[in-house]
């Protein structure tokens, strides 16, 4: 029995460390939060005994954190001489749980489509989880709820900056009620247009797509909005933003 037991324990050692190849699925996952269970069963013999250990892993994605939880069984069947067996049931516990908060390359990217998909939502959403900048470059906004958010984040003193298309600054627009407010904005100077609808976050989330920030974008049209979590590629967004902020962008 000590001999079997020895064997479990190599057997579960072997499982724990196959759980990180579990997490490291979430890096293939896209959309809400998603739950799988999987199931396997390791069987050995030694001795004259069978040991089997059946593992089962129920694995949570949500857009915030990654659970693992493992629990694994052991069932240890001794058997004697063709006389008789006895059955042993062992519950090795309790279940592991490990959280993971979304890093650099969990749920890497997410998209959202139009209209009504949700895109305005998530705009706001990353707009108020910054915790230091948002930079954005943007064709049409005219989505009051969105500029609030710009706002109340430049209120807490982040470093929120936002340039315009020029063609696109009319009553409607978020440009007056954004500069009203102290908020650093800018138009373009380009001699055609400034067709990004880009926030980088904090330096490390971009928000990007066909997405406008307006009505019709939201309401209307077949829209996309994709959003990735990469912080390489959030200074390729930086840089330019930077360069359309000091050299193709003007105030007033």
């Amino acid at each position: 029995m000590n001999k079997t037991r020895n064997l479990l324990v190599g057997i579960f050692l072997g499982l724990l460390v196959g759980a990180a190849s579990v997490a490291a699925m979430a890096n293939l996952l896209l959309g809400p939060a998603v739950t799988s269970v999987q199931t396997s069963v390791q069987t050995a013999t030694l001795a004259g005994s069978t040991a089997t250990i059946t593992e089962t892993q129920t694995t949570t994605w949500t857009r915030e954190t990654t659970q693992v939880t493992t629990t694994t069984y052991y069932v240890i069947t001794t058997y004697y001489s063709g006389v008789e067996y006895h059955t042993k049931t062992v519950v090795i516990g309790p279940a592991q749980t490990v959280t993971v908060t979304v890093g650099s390359s969990y749920y890497p990217a997410e998209v959202f489509f139009s209209p009504k998909g949700g895109c305005k939502d998530e705009v706001i959403r990353w707009i108020n989880r910054a915790n230091r900048t948002v930079h954005v470059l943007i064709y049409s906004f005219t989505l009051d709820d969105v500029a609030d958010a710009l706002i109340k984040s430049h209120e807490k003193g982040l470093d929120v900056k936002v340039v315009f298309d020029k063609g696109q600054i009319s009553e409607y627009s978020e440009y007056i009620p954004l500069n009203d407010a102290g908020v650093p904005v800018k138009k373009d100077t380009a001699s055609g247009y400034m067709h990004n609808k880009v926030a980088i976050i904090d330096g490390y989330v971009v928000l990007t797509g066909s997405f406008n920030w307006s009505a019709n974008a939201e309401e209307k049209n077949l829209e996309n909005l994709v959003i990735i979590r990469d912080p390489i590629l959030a200074q390729t967004y930086e840089k330019e933003f930077d360069h359309i902020w000091e050299f193709q962008s003007e105030a007033g």
